[in-house]
Parts: C-alpha cells; structure tokens; sequence
C-alpha cells in the first residue's frame, strides 16, 4: 500500500473522502492486494488528523469493509435530503464557472441523495435554472434529453462565445476603428458627411451670389 500516491489528511468533506476510497480501491485492484494486506497497511495513507484518528480506532476494525464504512461515518457522515437540496440551490452559475464544472458540483450534490430519489430528466430540471444566462439564451430547455445533451451543447456555446470575444478584441483582420471627418477631426462621421463642412461651402457659394449680385447692380446701373 505504501507505493498508493493517494493519501487522506482527515478532511471532513464528502468529495475528498470518496475521492481517497476511490483511489485506494482501484489501486489495492490493480495491485491485486488483499483485504487482510490493505486493511494492514491502509496507515501509511494517514496523515495528520487521519492519522490520529486511525491510532485510536484500529484495534475496533477488523475488516477492510469495516475500515471503509468507519471512515465514511466518521469525516462524511450522510447528509440528511433537505440539506441537500439547500446546497443545491444555494448557488446559481456565475459568470467565471465553466458549465461543465458547474454541473459536476450538482451532480454530486444529487449522488448523496437516497438512491432513485429524482429521475435525469428531474435533475435537469432543477439544474437548468441555476445556468448563467449567456448560456440559456442560447439553448432551450426542452432541446435537452440528458446531461450529455446539456455538456455539449455547454461546449458549442463556449466556443461560439470564445470566438466572438476573439473578434471582438481584433482577432482575424484589423479591429474597427471609429470614423474620424478629416475637416472638423471629430469622430463619428466621414468628410463626406460633415455639417461642418456643407455649412462652409453654403457660405461660401452664398457670398458668391452676393458677389455675383452687386456686380450686376453695378453693370446695370452704369448702363442707365
């Protein structure tokens, strides 16, 4: 066992209990070692509060079953339901969590649950309205059938929403600059559309007839 690289420091936390169970059990599988062998050297995976607690515990284990169910009761005791559910709808998605992990979080929220408590479709269900909206305005609920549908349908949208910030940010071509008018320099509009500049050349074409006018009154007034 002393060759097993995971190890258990007493951490009361469901998820750090299953995951030191699960990493003992597939490696005494894979290594072929015995119940009486692991249950022997099943100490040298404990450290710190672990470690203490296994000192004063051994002598009651006599099974590696035993072992197992002690150590579940002691730093994961069984939840009751309704503060399950409290867990799983304390929090909804934020903005920086990835949909996948988020649904891993309640997934095993629902796996401590009695066994057939709520069927995939129901865990769904409740799920849904705990997704980000940046993801649910692009997939209806009723386009998901399972929680594969909903991890790759999460999956398109991330890329889709990665490749729009790329574009946005400049990526593939040169990022589009405001119009600046070339006469006035102010931006939002061309030359071609500046007042500024219409507004000159009215007055300028106003004082020509002005020009043009008096010019007129002269040549007439001569005349007479």
């Amino acid at each position: 066992m002393a060759a097993c690289r995971v190890r258990f420091s007493g951490q009361q936390h469901s998820e750090a209990v299953e995951e030191f169970l699960n990493g003992v059990q597939t490696f005494k599988t894979l290594e072929k070692i015995t119940d009486e062998d692991a249950l022997k050297g099943v100490s040298l995976l404990f450290t710190d509060t672990a470690s203490l607690w296994w000192q004063g515990i051994r002598k009651e284990v006599t099974t590696w079953q035993d072992c197992l169910e002690v150590l579940k009761e002691h730093f994961a005791p069984r939840k009751p339901p309704h503060q399950i559910y409290k867990e799983i709808f304390s929090d909804a998605q934020d903005n920086n969590t990835g949909l996948n992990l988020f649904i891993i979080r309640k997934r095993a929220l629902f796996a401590q649950l009695p066994e057939g408590r709520h069927a995939e479709n129901v865990q769904i269900d409740m799920i849904y309205c705990l997704i980000h909206y940046k993801y649910r305005q692009h997939m209806r609920r009723g386009d998901i059938s399972s929680f594969q549908d909903l991890l790759q349908k999460g999956r398109e949208i991330e890329e889709m929403l990665a490749e729009a910030a790329y574009v946005a940010s400049g990526g593939w071509g040169e990022k589009l600059k405001p119009k600046r008018c070339s006469f006035c320099n102010y931006r939002g509009h061309t030359v071609e559309d500046c007042r500024r500049r219409q507004q000159k050349r009215g007055g300028g074409l106003l004082g020509d007839q002005q020009n043009l006018t008096g010019k007129d009154k002269t040549l007439r007034s001569e005349e007479i």
